[in-house]
């Protein structure tokens, strides 16, 4: 999506005009197609391979971004349990998820675990990763972390919260509720990590509900954060 830079509350000048040039592992690929309102598009990604974007309008020096999408890791296991032994007053229990999967030995890899269900709230995570690495100090409204505790092995990744379980009437033991049950995980590329965990310093930072919905009032609160771009 290609826009002329303006300020957070103006109307963003849509590019039509602009040449996007795909480049793959450094080599020439393929030009994207404008398809209007700014928007332009091409063939789908592969893994693995190195994207560089090329983007020139008349007039304007050009910009470019690179990135690559992660391969996705061999999930071994999946499975949910109660969390606590004792249920709410609606009969539910808190539930956990744990994943278990097979981390690539060969590169450091980045992973992207969902929602933070305890923002603003004492957290109840325990796994060492999420603890360690998902900067839990600024509240951030997702946890990522890398694999530099568990490199190329195995890892059990157990988070909590996300759904609830409750006892069933029509049977001995428990059931979930699907539509309550969810829970985001997959690998992200460097750049999608160092982004998440620099806006979390950032929104933290500003220390002031009263204004959350005003952009421009929220530019100029709290400490300078040193904010990463691609």
């Amino acid at each position: 999506h290609v826009t002329l830079t303006s300020t957070m509350e103006a109307e963003k000048e849509l590019m039509n005009n602009a040449t996007v040039k795909v480049f793959e592992n450094g080599i020439y690929s393929s030009t994207l197609s404008s398809i209007g309102e700014g928007w332009y598009q091409g063939d789908y990604p592969n893994i693995e391979v190195n994207y560089k974007m090329e983007v020139t309008v008349p007039g304007f020096e050009m910009v470019y971004a690179e990135t690559s999408i992660p391969k996705y890791p061999v999930i071994i296991d999946t499975f949910f349990e109660k969390a606590n032994s004792t249920p709410d007053e609606h009969g539910s229990y808190e539930s956990k998820t744990t994943i278990i999967f097979q981390d690539d030995p060969n590169e450091v890899n980045y992973y992207h675990a969902g929602k933070n269900n305890y923002f603003n709230d004492i957290t109840k995570e325990t796994d060492p990763s999420i603890l360690s690495d998902s900067d839990l100090k600024y509240n951030p409204l997702f946890y990522v972390f890398t694999d530099i505790l568990f490199q190329g092995k195995v890892k059990n990744l157990t988070i909590m919260a996300g759904g609830s379980i409750s006892l069933s009437p029509f049977e001995d033991g428990f059931i979930f509720y699907q539509n309550d049950y969810k829970r985001d995980f997959g690998p992200v590329s460097k750049e999608y990590y160092l982004g998440i965990k620099s806006w979390a310093q950032h929104y933290f930072n500003q220390n002031n509900d009263a204004d959350i919905n005003d952009p421009l009032s929220l530019l100029f609160k709290g400490e300078p954060t040193e904010m990463y771009s691609n």
